[in-house]
């Protein structure tokens, strides 16, 4: 379909996840896209995504030396 912003891919196979961090004082703000996650049946943004913003997160504010919130939530 033309101009359709998912290239085809079926709604239900997209997971998305937002966020911020570190939580008390936000340095950053990532959304993390997956489109059609693999070995799936349905896309879910708990499963696929958010593992995957833990996961750059944790490796920008390391990166960028800010330390992490010292309690999780």
């Amino acid at each position: 379909m033309e101009g359709d912003s998912t290239g085809g891919v079926n709604k239900a196979d997209i997971a998305g996840f937002i966020g911020f961090a570190p939580v008390a004082e936000p340095k950053v703000e990532i959304y993390v896209t997956i489109f059609s996650p693999s070995g799936s049946t349905g896309a879910s943004g708990s499963k696929h995504a958010a593992p995957v913003f833990t996961e750059l997160t944790d490796r920008v504010l390391k990166y960028m030396n800010v330390a992490p919130d010292k309690q999780k939530i």
